[in-house]
């Protein structure tokens, strides 16, 4: 690449995304955002199970009445695995949060900028990625409008991108993939097919990604041979498409005989990633902006310039196809029942890219210079005409103005929430992990090799499953990363509220939604004092589905009666616990046989 600027925006792109692991390479986390101790928690385990070698997940399962395959990104976890065995665990924080990101800003650089300006690119590409799921960037300039204080403008949650492996990894496959198949090449068997299976084979990158892009490569690949073949709808034309739809439907084949011959779709029930009933609502902001707002715009500068309706659909028609797929999403998410969690619809591709790429005729058709006057014809009205200056002094003259006001408030944007994660790290996250992270080695360095830790301090019995280095076992079962049934999962958070005395109350509250529930933002403390307000207990069990009403009812019902039931020595022995550590009493059904003084408590050896 030649462009100096372009160079210089990629290596700011590279310092300010850097910025967020300077202080630590750390993976685990004690007080960080629902969306960092989700995605961390969630992929981290089954990656590490592929770097000891299981690649199906089958040491996942402790309970071997319930063997079922699940419904994994298979291809995205055996990469990150290899990652893992590769390069270690920093290897993967660093390729996932610093070079992923990076080169998906440079692919959204080389896509818009097939249609837009070098400055337009470079801005919409930076808007882009550098995102908060639940902190927008307009929020952020409504904030500095009202005087706001900047240092209250801000999240300690990473950058969106950066969460691993998805959207990281997934979001640059799908950019990639997206680039190559939308270059205006003639359009051979070859190459259709060759595209066809990367669409559908990136199934197993992300699911949710792949139905956009299989959606849309199902759609736009017909119209384009339509176009290159002369608009003939002849027997090679039909072949194409039945070739296609057999090729696509091997690609495919895994994923649907897994959801046929396994109970996928009601595991995928049960943690919340698709719904039995129409999953929720999205406002008409939504709608407006991301759908009506686009097509608006563009036909405004249709009806003010004289624009050759031929040239907008051969130039654009990815654009709106793309448009279609989501909308058709989206409809199908509200309206149908069984259908995907509006949340994972919503926060992926869409989030990165599309909603971007929604605007690119719209701006490509405005920022056209001015050709000639208009004698005649809608275009030549004074009303047109006045349009028509408007517009291209906003976007053909103002427009180095407000693009490079945008990209210097989104740096401060993203560098200010960046600086207030480094201050979290380094006087709140940072030294309680260090704490956590000792009494976790002080404890393994005495368990033999694969027992069960188990400790008062509810951080330490998250690390098992995410020790890329040591195989020990937990009471914190995850229901996402762990093919066994939610009667095995509640036994045993119900055997840890009982070891540790915790009043039935307390266990309800750990057992329901909290702060985790509340938004990807909000803060997940994993402090002792405050473990049972952060819904950690019912995301174990639940993952992300909502139980409401009667249902929860009933939940906290089933809950409870198993609280007045529990046959504590009877889970003892289920579980094989042989050592407990605790700083305070624990249960007094619990029979010691011997005590040793490690750090602040004691690691109990006890008799079942």
């Amino acid at each position: 690449m030649k462009n100096h600027k372009v160079m210089l925006f990629h290596f700011l792109i590279l310092l300010l995304i850097a910025s967020w692991i300077v202080p630590s390479i750390d993976y685990f986390t004690i007080q960080s955002s629902s969306s960092d101790f989700q995605s961390i928690n969630s992929w981290l385990p089954l990656i590490k199970s592929v770097k000891f070698g299981d690649i199906i997940f089958s040491g996942l399962n402790m309970d071997i009445t319930n063997l079922n395959i699940h419904f994994y990104p298979y291809l995205t976890l055996w990469f990150y695995g290899l990652i893992a065995w590769l390069l270690g665990m920093k290897g993967i924080v660093i390729l996932s949060t610093i070079i992923f990101p990076v080169f998906s800003f440079h692919l959204l650089y080389r896509i818009f900028f097939r249609h837009l300006s070098e400055l337009w690119s470079i801005a919409i590409s930076l808007t882009c990625l550098l995102a908060f799921s639940d902190w927008p960037f307009r929020s952020f300039l409504i904030g500095i409008i009202k005087g706001t204080p900047i240092n209250e403008l801000a999240t300690i949650q990473p950058l969106e991108i950066a969460h691993y492996p998805i959207p990281s990894f997934s979001v640059m496959v799908f950019l990639i993939i997206f680039y190559f198949s939308t270059k205006k090449r003639k359009l051979t068997l070859f190459r259709i097919s060759l595209f066809t299976c990367l669409w559908s084979l990136s199934s197993q990158i992300h699911a949710i990604d792949a139905l956009y892009g299989i959606a849309f490569w199902f759609i736009y690949f017909p119209i384009q041979f339509f176009i290159q073949s002369g608009r003939d709808i002849n027997k090679d034309y039909i072949k194409m498409i039945i070739y296609q739809l057999i090729i696509g439907l091997v690609c495919l084949s895994p994923i649907l005989l897994l959801w046929k011959t396994s109970s996928t779709y009601h595991s995928l029930e049960e943690i919340g990633l698709i719904n039995s009933g129409p999953s929720g609502n999205i406002n008409l902001f939504y709608f407006g902006v991301y759908f009506v707002l686009p097509i608006i715009l563009t036909l405004i500068v249709y009806f003010v310039k004289k624009i050759d309706l031929y040239e907008i659909f051969t130039s654009f028609i990815h654009v709106y196809v793309l448009l279609f797929v989501e909308f058709l999403i989206l409809a199908s998410s509200l309206l149908l029942p069984n259908s995907i969690h509006i949340d994972i619809v919503q926060n992926r591709i869409p989030l990165f890219f599309l909603h971007f790429y929604y605007y690119v005729p719209f701006i490509y058709l405005v920022t056209r210079p001015v050709g000639y006057e208009y004698s005649y014809g809608l275009e030549a009205t004074k009303s047109s005409k006045n349009i028509d200056f408007g517009l291209n002094y906003v976007f053909n003259r103002l427009d180095k103005i407000y693009l490079y006001l945008i990209i210097f408030l989104l740096f401060i944007f993203s560098g200010n929430s960046s600086y207030k994660s480094y201050n979290h790290h380094k006087y709140v996250e940072g030294p309680a992990l260090k704490e956590t992270i000792n009494e976790y080695n002080e404890i393994i360095n005495i368990l033999p090799a694969g027992s069960l830790v188990i400790s008062e301090t509810p951080a330490t019995n998250l690390i098992p499953q995410i020790d890329f280095n040591k195989n020990y076992k937990t009471l914190w079962t995850n229901r996402f990363t762990n093919n066994i049934s939610s009667g095995k999962i509640m036994d045993g958070l119900l055997l840890y509220a009982y070891i540790y005395n915790w009043p039935k109350e307390k266990f309800l509250q750990f057992m329901s939604p909290g702060n985790l529930q509340k938004g990807r933002a909000e803060i997940v403390d994993l402090s002792k004092n405050k473990i049972h307000k952060a819904g950690i207990g019912y995301w174990l069990l639940n993952h992300k589905k909502n139980i409401s009403g009667i249902d929860f009812n009933n939940y906290l019902f089933s809950l409870s009666d198993c609280y007045d039931n529990i046959n504590i020595k009877e889970l003892l022995s289920d579980f094989d616990v042989t050592h407990i550590y605790s700083i305070n009493p624990i249960s007094d059904e619990i029979i010691i046989k011997s005590a040793t003084k490690l750090g602040n408590g004691f690691l109990y050896q006890i008799d079942i």
